[in-house]
């Protein structure tokens, strides 16, 4: 088996917890489900969705629709979830790499998205303690899924262009005001969900081309592109797991959406969740040996609330 890592829940800063509020009423928990899923946060009547952890596992960021428009949270499991931004735009984080690792408390990389009329999307950065908050790019294109370098020197962000989502870099921090995007992989299939591995060596995303989802790698200098996760299924949401060369991913091979586990060889694959509603959205804990994912299992069809599962046993290298 593969080494487990020590069970940790660090505590957050203080400075994190200066502004707390409640998300609504939760919604009564179940008894853990048949494959081991449990719940874990949620809002009643309404979505909790877009979920990503801080570099030690003792955050979770999430986008919540409970006071209208979809704002950014965040949630230690000791306070109640925090609001790390809110305004009249649609707020969300990438799944993995999107809070640098380097200093405490680290920098926050999201999107603010304006739907009001022509779609425009706010690139903007706020510090780990949400003392301060800064638009690092602000043009006329739509943006998603912002992600950071392992060193922080690069944000990898997907941006659309003549209808398709392709992946741009732009060096950080910038020499003007503002990010300067390069293009960086433009496929003829739209590239979403963008992460480096926490080792740096490679780049996992998502590739859609007429409706259906497949799981790539491609190399940080833009090198050997390759699927990993392909078929007739829809497969979506891949995230990096702790271990090298390991990730989740939510696929609907069975008929609905569930979690599988795999490796860059796909030589293993595990399903990890059993249930007729649809699991999506996973982010594996780099601190914790747990993942949590979206589910509407509680609530019913289309109402995502934040359920846990523990990790799998992985086999040996």
């Amino acid at each position: 088996m593969q080494n487990k890592r020590r069970r940790t829940l660090a505590v957050l800063v203080p400075a994190f917890l200066a502004v707390l509020l409640s998300c609504g009423e939760n919604p009564s928990e179940p008894e853990p489900w048949p494959d081991g899923a449990y719940f874990y946060l949620g809002a009643a009547g309404y979505s909790d969705t877009a979920v990503a952890w801080s570099p030690t596992g003792n955050v979770m960021l999430y986008t919540s629709g409970v006071y209208g428009d979809p704002d950014l949270f965040a949630y230690d499991r000791i306070t109640d979830p925090v609001t790390v931004s809110s305004t009249s735009m649609d707020e969300s984080v990438g799944p993995v790499g999107c809070w640098t690792d380097q200093t405490n408390p680290g920098l926050i990389i999201f999107t603010a998205t304006d739907r009001d009329s022509v779609v425009h999307t706010e690139v903007r950065t706020i510090t780990g303690n949400l003392w301060a908050m800064e638009i690092i790019l602000d043009d006329s294109l739509p943006h998603l899924h912002p992600t950071w370098s392992a060193d922080a020197d690069t944000v990898l962000l997907c941006t659309k262009v003549d209808g398709r989502w392709s992946m741009y870099a732009a060096s950080y921090p910038p020499q003007e005001e503002h990010l300067e995007p390069q293009e960086f992989y433009a496929p003829q299939a739209d590239v979403l969900r963008p992460s480096y591995s926490p080792q740096g060596d490679w780049i996992l995303f998502e590739s859609r081309s007429g409706g259906q989802g497949d799981v790539w790698v491609i190399r940080p200098d833009g090198s050997d592109p390759r699927a990993v996760v392909e078929g007739p299924a829809d497969e979506c949401h891949p995230c990096w797991s702790p271990y090298q060369g390991w990730f989740v991913y939510s696929s609907d091979a069975s008929g609905q959406y569930e979690l599988y586990v795999t490796d860059l060889s796909a030589d293993t694959t595990i399903r990890l969740t059993d249930d007729p509603a649809s699991d999506v959205y996973p982010a594996w804990n780099p601190g914790i040996e747990s993942i949590v994912f979206c589910s509407d299992r509680v609530e019913g069809e289309g109402l995502y609330d934040i359920l846990a599962i523990d990790e799998p046993d992985l086999p040996d290298d």
